[in-house]
């Protein structure tokens, strides 16, 4: 019988080939799914999709500057051209998981407690 990693990465695999995507795109859509259906199920409102909205970056952020750091590594030992598509992406996600950190934290209700904001 097959291990659960082994019949996964194989579904992967099959995705990959069918929509003719790469792993970034199905982890993307994973991750995206998995969030927003969280913040469905919980109806907790503005700041549960925001809380998503700054994870689903993180995750965009860490996943992008995973592959930079195995592709550079084995770029640097062989011929020093750009290897990882995407690595462009690294600061976007970079400033807008800031920009979402900064927005979660000034408008949650604790921080208008706190800081006296008023609504």
């Amino acid at each position: 019988m097959k291990s659960f990693g082994r019949n996964l990465v194989e579904l992967v695999l099959k995705i990959k080939k069918t929509f003719r995507v790469q792993t970034y795109v199905i982890e993307y859509v994973f991750v995206g799914g998995v969030l927003i259906a969280i913040a469905l199920i919980s109806h907790k409102g503005l700041v549960e999709w925001l809380g998503v909205l700054a994870v689903f970056l993180t995750f965009g952020h860490t996943s992008i500057a995973d592959r930079l750091h195995e592709r550079e590594s084995k770029r640097y030992n062989i011929d020093r051209k750009v290897e990882v598509q995407c690595y462009w992406k690294l600061n976007y996600y970079f400033v807008e998981r800031g920009a979402s950190e900064s927005v979660i934290t000034f408008t949650s209700s604790e921080s208008k407690t706190k800081y006296k904001f008023s609504t």
